[in-house]
C-alpha cells in the first residue's frame, strides 16, 4: 500500500468494494501504515475522521484511529474494527471483521480516564 500511496501524506480507503470482492479486509494494514506513520491511512473512505487523525498526528505524534464501540462495562470499553496505530496499544487482537464476517478486524479494549 505504502508504494502504491507513498506520494500522499494520507488515504481513505472505501473497503467494503475491497473486502467483497477479495474476501479480507484491509484492517491489519491500515493499523500497520498508521504506526509506521508518514501516511495515515482511514476506511470506509471517512474523510471527515481522516481529517481527525490527521490533526490527532500534529498535536500528539499518534495518528488516532477509526473504531466501532463493541462493548462498554463500567469503566472500560472494547472497540472493534479498529484502525488504531498498533504502536499505540498492547492488548489488539486479530479478530474477524464484525461486520462482515471476513478476517480480520483488530479488537482493542482500554480504560475511561475519569
Amino acid at each position: 500500500m505504502r508504494s502504491l500511496y507513498g506520494k500522499y501524506d494520507a488515504l481513505a480507503i472505501n473497503c467494503f468494494p475491497y473486502l467483497v470482492k477479495h474476501r479480507v479486509t484491509p484492517c491489519l494494514a491500515l493499523a500497520r501504515l498508521n504506526e509506521e506513520g508518514g501516511l495515515i491511512a482511514a476506511c470506509e473512505a471517512d474523510l471527515r475522521a481522516l481529517f481527525s487523525m490527521i490533526i490527532a498526528r500534529e498535536l500528539t505524534g499518534y495518528s488516532g484511529w477509526i473504531a466501532n464501540t463493541n462493548r462498554i462495562e463500567g469503566s472500560r470499553v472494547t472497540m472493534a474494527h479498529c484502525t488504531i496505530a498498533l504502536n499505540m496499544v498492547s492488548n489488539a487482537r486479530a479478530v474477524t471483521h464484525f461486520e462482515s464476517g471476513f478476517s480480520y478486524g483488530l479488537l482493542v479494549s482500554c480504560y475511561l480516564m475519569r
